[in-house]
C-alpha cells in the first residue's frame, strides 16, 4: 500500500516500516556516536574574529565565551547510547498511552502525523543534552531488568516462528499449492523443509566444528562449556523430536533450534573479552567498528519488524480469527485511499501493546549497544582495545548471551515434553502411548 494519503495517513504496513526505520537510525546513530568520539557538546567562541561554532573534544577546548551544553565526557560513548534510547522509548511509550483505548483518534495518531513525530523526537533527543548523567544511570537500570525480560520473548516469538512455517508449509502441501509455478503433488513443501533442515543440521555441526578448532580450550573454560553443552543439547532435543515421546515435534524446528543456538553460542565466544581465548579480537580496525555497527543496527530493525507479525498473530488469535492476518490488515482497515479519505475512514483500534513492545526493543538497544552498562575503563591499560570497538564484547554480554543460548533450548525441550509433563491439560497434541502393549 502507498506510504501517504492527503492527510498523511499511512497504510498500516507502511506505519510499521517507518517506526522500524526510525528505531535502526537511532540504532545505527548511536554507535556512531560512541565509535566516532563525536559528542553532542556545541558552544559559541566569541573573539576578536567573531562569533564561531566551537566544538569541544579530547585535545581542544572552548575558550572565551563559549558555552558548554554538557562536558564532552558526559555526552558521548555510553551516556550518548542512553540519552538516543531514552528518547526513543519515551516516544513510544507516549505512543502507547495515546493509543491504548481503542478508538479512531489512536488510529489517526498511529497513523499520520509523522511530520510532528519526528520534530519531537529530534526536541526530546535535544532535550536530553540538557538533562544530568543521574537520569540516564537511573534508566539504564530499569532498561537491565526490562531487556532480558524482552530478550526471553524474543526466544518463544522465534521458536514460534518455527512452529508456524513448519505448518504453514505442511498446509500448502495438502491444498497441493503450487511452487514457484512448478505442480505441486503432495509432498513439495515436506520436501523444502527436509532441504532446509539438512542444510541447517550440516551448517551447526560445522559451525561447532569451527568453533572447536578456533577457540582454545585450555586455560578457556568459557569455550569449552559453551560448546559443549550447546552440542550435547542440540542432540538431545532433536532426538526427542524424532520420537514417540513428542509426536507433535518436526525436524525441521529441531534443526531450526539447532542452528540458531549453534550462531549464539559463536556469537558468545566471539564477545570473550580476553584475547587469548577469543582470536577474533586479533582482527580489531575500523572495519570491524564498520561492520559492528551495521550488523547492529540490521538486527534492531529486524526485531522491530517482527514485532508486527507477533502483534497481528496474538490480536487475532484473541478475537477469535485464524492467527493468520496480513500486514496491512494489522487491527486497522483503511477504508478509501481517494481524496475523500477522512476520519471516518478508519476503522478504531487499539495500538498499546504494539507500542509498548517498540519501547521495550528500545530499552533493550541501550543495553546491547553497551555492553549491559558495563563500563571496560582499564582495556586500553589491559592492551585489549577491541572492547572499545566492538558493542558486545565484554564479561556481561558473553554470559548473557551463553545464558539465553541455553535458555532457547530449554524452552524448546519444554514445547517438546509438556504433554506428557502435563497430561490433564489440552495442548492439540493426541499423544500415542510410549510402549505399545
Amino acid at each position: 500500500g502507498k506510504c501517504c494519503g492527503c492527510k498523511m495517513l499511512s497504510g498500516p504496513k507502511c506505519a510499521h516500516r517507518l517506526y522500524v526505520l526510525i528505531i535502526t537510525i537511532g540504532a545505527a546513530t548511536s554507535l556512531a556516536m560512541r565509535y566516532g568520539g563525536v559528542d553532542l557538546n556545541v558552544g559559541y567562541d566569541l573573539d576578536l574574529n567573531g562569533i564561531s561554532t566551537c566544538v569541544k573534544t579530547d585535545t581542544e577546548s572552548c575558550s572565551g565565551f563559549a558555552y558548554t551544553i554538557c562536558s564532552s565526557d558526559n555526552c558521548k560513548g555510553y551516556w550518548a547510547v542512553y540519552r538516543i534510547s531514552f528518547s526513543l522509548a519515551l516516544f513510544f511509550f507516549m505512543m502507547m498511552l495515546f493509543t491504548m483505548c481503542r478508538s479512531k483518534g489512536s488510529t489517526h495518531l498511529h497513523l499520520g502525523f509523522w511530520i510532528a513525530k519526528i520534530l519531537i523526537l529530534l526536541a526530546t533527543v535535544g532535550g536530553t543534552i540538557f538533562m544530568p548523567n543521574d537520569v540516564f544511570a537511573a534508566y539504564a537500570w530499569v532498561a537491565r531488568f526490562v531487556a532480558p525480560i524482552f530478550n526471553l520473548f524474543m526466544l518463544v516469538m522465534f521458536i514460534d516462528f518455527g512452529y508456524s512455517t513448519n505448518e504453514a508449509f505442511i498446509e500448502k502441501d495438502e491444498r497441493e499449492d503450487v511452487f514457484f509455478g512448478c505442480p505441486n503433488g503432495g509432498n513439495t513443501y515436506k520436501a523444502v523443509l527436509l532441504l532446509m533442515s539438512v542444510g541447517l543440521y550440516a551448517s551447526a555441526f560445522t559451525g561447532t566444528a569451527f568453533m572447536y578448532a578456533k577457540y582454545p580450550q585450555d586455560g578457556c573454560p568459557f569455550n569449552a562449556t559453551g560448546i559443549t553443552t550447546n552440542l550435547i543439547i542440540g542432540i538431545v532435543t532433536s532426538i526427542i523430536g524424532m520420537t514417540k515421546v513428542a509426536p507433535h515435534a518436526s525436524i525441521f524446528v529441531s534443526a531450526l533450534v539447532t542452528g540458531y543456538t549453534t550462531w549464539m553460542c559463536s556469537s558468545a565466544l566471539s564477545s570473550w573479552p580476553e584475547p587469548d581465548c577469543n582470536p577474533t579480537l586479533e582482527h580489531d580496525g575500523i572495519w570491524m567498528v564498520v561492520l559492528s555497527v551495521v550488523i547492529a543496527a540490521v538486527s534492531i530493525g529486524y526485531i522491530a519488524n517482527s514485532i508486527n507479525r507477533f502483534v497481528s498473530s496474538s490480536d487475532s488469535v484473541a478475537t477469535g480469527g485464524t492467527g493468520k492476518v496480513n500486514a496491512d490488515e494489522i487491527q486497522v482497515e483503511v477504508v478509501s485511499d481517494g481524496p475523500s479519505a477522512g476520519s471516518e475512514d478508519v476503522e478504531p483500534a487499539s495500538f498499546g501493546k504494539y507500542h509498548f513492545l517498540m519501547m521495550a526493543i528500545c530499552m533493550y538497544l541501550a543495553m546491547l549497544l553497551t555492553d549491559w552498562g558495563v563500563e571496560h575503563g582499564d582495556d586500553h591499560e589491559s592492551g585489549s582495545g577491541a572492547v572499545d570497538t566492538r558493542h558486545n564484547v565484554g564479561y556481561t554480554s558473553a554470559w548473557l548471551k551463553l545464558t539465553f543460548t541455553w535458555l532457547c533450548s530449554l524452552i524448546y525441550l519444554w514445547t517438546l515434553i509438556a504433554p506428557r509433563c502435563c497430561p490433564n491439560r489440552d495442548f492439540g497434541v493426541e499423544l500415542e502411548p510410549l510402549c505399545d502393549d
